[in-house]
């Protein structure tokens, strides 16, 4: 991003609306703060749906864990929990092994390897 207002034919121009700035500072990039923010906003939205995405995905995998352990389940195919909306991509911790890797949803320990998940505990 350029610091400073577009120049056009000595003229300054905000960089959201692209509005001529009559006065002000030279090195004011918006003609006001509206614009100001409203082009912050628009700058950060893709990020903010991103982080909010990842966030409800992580508590759909939580709280389908924690119902197995509730349930006294040790085990579950992924194929059964991705039905009920397990996403397996998404962990927070995770730890390859040999046959299997270690992985972590917050405080829920388990095994996965291509076809199910075991050793569920809550740690």
């Amino acid at each position: 991003m350029e610091y400073g207002a577009k120049q056009e034919e000595g003229r300054r121009i905000c960089l959201e609306c692209g509005e001529e700035m009559p006065y002000g500072r030279t090195d004011k990039v918006y003609c006001s703060v509206k614009c100001k923010n409203r082009h912050y906003y628009a700058e950060h939205l893709a990020g903010r749906y991103v982080r909010t995405r990842v966030a409800s995905i992580l508590e759909k995998n939580y709280s389908l864990l924690e119902s197995l352990i509730c349930e006294q389940k040790e085990s579950a195919t992924l194929s059964e929990l991705s039905v009920r909306g397990f996403n397996p991509d998404y962990m927070t911790c995770h730890r390859s092994r040999r046959y299997y890797s270690e992985c972590g949803c917050y405080d829920i320990r388990y095994r996965q390897n291509s076809t199910r998940i075991y050793c569920i505990e809550k740690v």
